[in-house]
Formats: structure tokens, sequence, C-alpha cells
């Protein structure tokens, strides 16, 4: 199902599902206080966006973030 639903809505990243277990941890280590909630983590495994919610103009100041993540160098 969720290879249809990101097909359908053409979304090239990855969608991790979790069990009760993982999603009771990861909601509680990053905060999470709605859903959507996307967070962006970077090659050191630094926190560099957090968006929560959807608004047309966050997806594309996060797809500029992971463009301009992506051209540095390690």
């Amino acid at each position: 199902m969720l290879q249809q639903f990101a097909a359908y809505h053409k979304l090239d990243y990855v969608i991790m599902p979790l069990g009760d277990f993982d999603f009771g941890r990861t909601t509680s280590a990053y905060h999470v206080t709605g859903f959507p909630t996307v967070v962006l983590i970077d090659r050191q495994g630094i926190i560099r966006k957090v968006n929560v919610g959807y608004d047309p103009e966050d997806a594309k100041a996060l797809g500029d973030e992971i463009k301009r993540l992506i051209a540095e160098r390690v």
C-alpha cells in the first residue's frame, strides 16, 4: 500500500512504517507534536529542519535544503 501511495504522489524518498514501540520512541525522541512531521537529518546526524503539518512553501524549502545538503562535499 505504501509503495502505491508513494508512486501515486510521486514521492521519491524513503517512507518507513513503524510499529507501536518504534513509533512511541521516535515521536518522543523527535518531539513530534502533529502530523505529518518531517525531520531532515544531515550526513553528520544533525537535525537541519523540522516541519510540522503541510504547507507547499515548507515543502519547497525542504526540497531546496535537501538539494543543498546533497551538494555539500562529505
